[in-house]
């Protein structure tokens, strides 16, 4: 296994990552990051050219392992400090110089006119039954609703195509029926696959609103999906994680939801959800919710806004990681309205990024209807962080 990274100390670096010799990767750093890309990658070559365009590279064996990086460099204003910062840093780490970059290596890197061409075909079938039911007293139209999707598209290789903002998609039962599991068009997913699933709703009698709703669902690979982006792990159990989804309206204003999936290859969960919403007053909501990913987060969520009058309600939110016993975002202001505009204070505590530091915000929005609006905007702020939340 190699890793070839790509630099251009310039104003902005660029990153290229190869992998057994094949482009995987671009991506782009500043110039500060250069040093820490190195000690991170740990790689087994730098190779990069000074202001002079004189070519120059280093080996290494990678912490037991070999990897391999590619760095190019043009005369960028203080190149040659970057250059020498290169060379430093890789001198301590005991990166000796003296191996070429292989010459299909750098056509690769070079070529700007990638393509591909890749057949997509898919059937999707589904039967719809109903039936007339009594429960708790109240009439209901009971549905029961099977579904097959199949899904096939040929493996290409796609190694030499580079990466830019491609993502595998958090699966869900969305998922199930999409016919590719990537983001963005740098990948497209090979798939010989069958989808099988299954829902079930209750009607009001009266007015056809859903009452109860039940889901379920997984994917059966035919064959094993064979294109993955670096990193991602191979499928296992022959098929995806089983999807559950179940939403209940208790009544008019009371809803739960649930979401989970199971994997029977780990024989554990994956994901679960739990989200409950009672509406009350006039625009008044009350959210509480449960998640959970693997591996990844177990948080609780509480938001809110309460009226007050007919001009003022409260608003709030809370976050917190279970995983980590700290809070994520605390949110909490005031909001008056009238018939011709409106005035919102917030206060906002949360991390604003991977090295946990916090930040402390506080947000001033005056709304004139029709017209316009000064400050933050904390309308959507709050109709991102509080479900429910109208203006």
């Amino acid at each position: 296994m190699s890793l070839i990274l790509g630099m251009d100390p310039g104003a902005s670096t660029g990153l290229a990552h190869f992998l057994d010799g094949k482009l995987v990767h671009l991506d782009t750093i500043t110039p500060v990051q250069i040093e820490r890309t190195i000690r991170e990658t740990m790689p087994a070559r730098v190779v990069f050219e000074d202001s002079r365009l004189e070519t120059r590279a280093w080996n290494a064996r990678a912490k037991g392992a070999y990897g391999a990086a590619l760095a190019t460099a043009r005369s960028l204003g203080q190149v040659d400090a970057w250059c020498s910062l290169i060379t430093a840093v890789c001198a301590e780490l005991g990166i000796p110089a003296g191996v070429a970059v292989p010459a299909d290596t750098l056509a690769l890197y070079r070529n700007t006119s990638p393509s591909r061409s890749q057949p997509i075909g898919s059937i999707d079938a589904g039967l719809f039954f109903d039936r007339n039911t009594r429960w708790r007293g109240e009439d209901y139209l009971h549905t029961l609703e099977p579904r097959l999707f199949y899904l096939n598209s040929p493996f290409r290789d796609q190694s030499a195509l580079p990466l830019f903002d491609t993502t595998p998609l958090t699966f869900g039962w969305g998922q199930l029926f999409r016919d590719n599991r990537y983001s963005g068009a740098d990948r497209q997913a090979d798939a010989n696959q069958a989808t099988l699933a299954i829902t079930s709703r209750l009607l009001d009698g009266e007015d056809g609103r859903e009452r109860l709703s039940l889901s379920l669902g997984r994917v059966l690979y035919l064959d094993t999906p064979r294109v993955r982006l670096p990193g991602e792990p191979l499928p296992e159990g022959g098929g995806s994680a089983y999807v559950g989804e179940a939403d209940w309206r208790v009544s008019d204003r009371w809803s739960l939801s649930l979401a989970q999936q199971w994997h029977p290859g780990s024989r554990g969960t994956e994901l679960s959800a739990l989200r409950s919403q009672w509406r009350f007053a006039d625009r008044g909501v009350l959210n509480a919710s449960y998640r959970y990913r693997k591996d990844l987060l177990e948080q609780a969520d509480l938001s809110f806004t309460a009226p007050i009058d007919a001009h003022w309600r409260t608003v709030g939110r809370w976050v917190w990681s279970l995983r980590e016993r700290r809070t994520l975002e605390a949110l909490g202001g005031v909001e008056w309205r009238s018939c011709c505009m409106a005035v919102r204070v917030l206060a906002r505590d949360y991390i604003r990024d991977l090295n946990a530091e916090r930040n402390l915000g506080i947000y001033v929005e005056i709304e004139l209807n029709g017209l316009g609006r000064f400050g933050r905007d904390s309308e959507r702020l709050l109709s991102d962080g509080i479900l429910g939340y109208t203006p």
